[in-house]
């Protein structure tokens, strides 16, 4: 990793199935990469090529089969606790939870930081 990588992937694989099947079914093959501070960078291929699985992986959703998944210098996987609040995911699909209305959908991301409802309300209404 370089001194000015905010985000590496070293020679990070992500299989899913058995190990040692043949059914194994690899989603990323030893992926390297590296995203700088201040960088724009867009994942583009088809269904089923592995992007998904990479954005998992550096949220620390996933653990990759093997390599290394470094974010600010830690393991979001391993260290995901030491990154709450600090990574943000867009999906392309809304991800909106039924059962709470857009108020109390807008607060989780606050709720999740611990911050006081009073707070979490204030700051979703604005």
């Amino acid at each position: 990793m370089t001194a000015a990588a905010i985000i590496s992937l070293q020679e990070v694989t992500k299989s899913f199935g058995k190990a040692g099947l043949v059914s194994n079914y690899v989603a990323v093959d030893r992926l390297d990469l590296e995203i700088g501070k201040g960088q724009m960078v867009a994942l583009l291929g088809k269904t089923g090529c592995g992007k998904s699985t990479i954005f998992n992986m550096v949220a620390g959703l996933t653990e990759p089969s093997s390599g290394r998944v470094v974010v600010n210098g830690r393991d979001p996987f391993h260290d995901f606790d030491s990154l709450r609040g600090k990574i943000a995911i867009v999906f392309q699909n809304d991800r909106l939870l039924p059962w709470r209305t857009a108020v109390q959908n807008v607060e989780l991301g606050l709720e999740m930081l611990d911050i006081a409802p009073e707070q979490r309300r204030t700051t979703a209404m604005r």
